[in-house]
């Protein structure tokens, strides 16, 4: 009962109290389930071949999975390799401790207008009843490193080794020895290796999807000037290959229309061309990324611009920053996939102002995807 008219009973005080007090705490629940959400864990993380794995398995379950990009620019998403990647139970996300940069994927209407999410693209069949056109029209740049009887492939654009590494040289290059001297790329398609005094070119059928031999002979008759018994070998700029034994090198010129020893036949000494790089290396292997070669010595590596002619200033660095992978290394080669446009394809975009591609290359599937990104309702 009131004491006084418009004024509130002490029951009805006691009675708003309350119920501020349970808003409170439900906001505080809600914050802490939210803030749980966002922040998964290491221990809950997967690699992306596990969430594949769990996307296919949904996708035959329901008719559909979804492969999460964020950040409002184009990106790649990579289906094999070791960025981290959270499965939900309806939902993959990448995990990041950026709590701005999550994305969540919702099928209902409403859901969708909560939380503004527009970089989510839902894949309806499995890649594997997607049908590869035989046009290629991208390339993506892996490095592969061999030693020994193994190879390891890594992935320049998470920089970290691809899941399911090390493989046995004879399970991914048939033909070619344990053991190498030296390895290089040549074109998208093919590479040369090289141990003793013979060689190998290895050349990619996209038409039928295999690797295999080609060539196969002495160096000192496909490469006439290069000796045997090489340490490292790598591609410059303008067709120009680079081999490496002990502290020389030696140019050579190779191409449709040209097959030329550039050096001299005893080759040059490295550190008199190679500005800023040591008297003493004597590179074990060697690869290239974008204009870079990289020289590997043992438990060293050297980075070197192509572009400037000049060893980059924090050279050297541990062989073993490479994901801690390495020692050691007998060669290394650039893997400069191919990527063909899948002919048949179904996607839904679950947001519109959405452009995409979607390709396929040798041993992976990839959606390029640039949205209108919108994240909790900005």
């Amino acid at each position: 009962m009131r004491s006084k008219k418009g004024e509130l009973t002490s029951e009805e005080i006691i009675q708003i109290i309350l119920a501020g007090a349970g808003i409170v705490i439900l906001i505080i629940l809600l914050w802490t389930l939210i803030s749980s959400t966002f922040d998964p864990g290491e221990e809950t993380a997967k690699s992306y071949q596990g969430a594949l794995e769990d996307v296919m398995k949904g996708v035959e379950r329901s008719g559909k999975g979804s492969f999460v990009l964020w950040g409002g620019e184009p990106k790649m998403v990579y289906f094999e390799g070791n960025t981290r990647i959270i499965s939900g139970k309806d939902v993959f996300y990448e995990g990041s401790r950026d709590k701005n940069r999550i994305c969540f994927c919702y099928e209902s209407e409403q859901e969708k207008k909560d939380w503004k999410c527009g970089n989510c693209v839902f894949l309806d069949k499995p890649a594997k009843f997607l049908k590869q056109g035989k046009d290629p029209v991208n390339t993506i740049d892996n490095i592969y490193f061999f030693k020994e009887g193994d190879y390891w492939k890594y992935d320049n654009y998470n920089g970290l080794i691809m899941v399911g590494y090390p493989k046995k040289i004879y399970n991914g290059w048939s033909r070619i020895p344990s053991n190498l001297d030296a390895a290089v790329k040549y074109t998208e398609i093919s590479s040369f290796f090289f141990k003793g005094k013979e060689y190998w070119r290895y050349d990619y059928d996209p038409a039928n999807n295999v690797n295999k031999v080609n060539v196969f002979g002495n160096i000192s008759d496909g490469w006439p000037g290069i000796p045997g018994n090489l340490d490292a070998a790598v591609m410059g700029l303008d067709n120009q290959f680079f081999f490496f034994k002990g502290d020389r090198y030696w140019r050579y010129d190779y191409g449709p229309s040209i097959n030329k020893l550039i050096s001299p036949v005893d080759g040059q000494k490295i550190s008199d061309e190679w500005n800023g790089l040591p008297s003493s290396l004597k590179p074990k292997a060697a690869a290239r990324y974008l204009n870079y070669v990289y020289l590997f010595d043992g438990s060293e590596y050297w980075k070197f611009d192509l572009d400037s002619n000049k060893a980059v200033h924090d050279s050297p660095r541990a062989t073993s920053s490479w994901a801690g992978e390495f020692k050691s290394l007998d060669a290394a080669i650039q893997g400069i996939e191919v990527s063909y446009r899948l002919e048949e394809y179904n996607l839904n975009i679950f947001e519109k102002g959405c452009n995409f591609d979607i390709f396929s290359t040798e041993d992976k599937y990839i959606v390029n995807v640039n949205c209108n990104y919108l994240a909790n309702g900005k």
